[in-house]
């Protein structure tokens, strides 16, 4: 007699089938490989530039590389965050019949 045949197998799993229970802490492997790849840059860039600031005489505050760009960091993030909230509120209203922008006023 010809042995029983296995079941067949279920199929994989594709990403639309994939359930992830939302107090779940499992988190894709892209958000480790961005922190990793993050910490490994800025980790060498800080010791580096540490190293350079200290040759050249620096000590405290003015041992952080480029310490003008990393202060003026937030206040530019800022900036680009409102722009973009103000430039998505003219599309929306664009899309819902409201007319042009502010821009268009002034």
């Amino acid at each position: 007699q010809p042995p029983n045949p296995s079941p067949p197998s279920p199929a994989p799993p594709t990403a639309r089938s994939v359930r992830v229970h939302p107090h779940s802490e499992v988190v894709g492997i892209g958000s480790d490989v961005l922190l990793v790849g993050f910490l490994g840059l800025l980790l060498p860039y800080l010791v580096v530039g540490v190293y350079i600031q200290r040759r050249r005489g620096q000590t405290g505050y003015d041992l952080i590389p480029n310490k003008t760009f990393w202060s003026a960091l937030p206040g530019l993030i800022g900036d680009g965050c409102a722009y973009t909230y103000a430039a998505l509120v003219v599309k929306v209203n664009r899309a819902r019949g409201f007319g042009g922008s502010s821009f268009e006023r002034l």
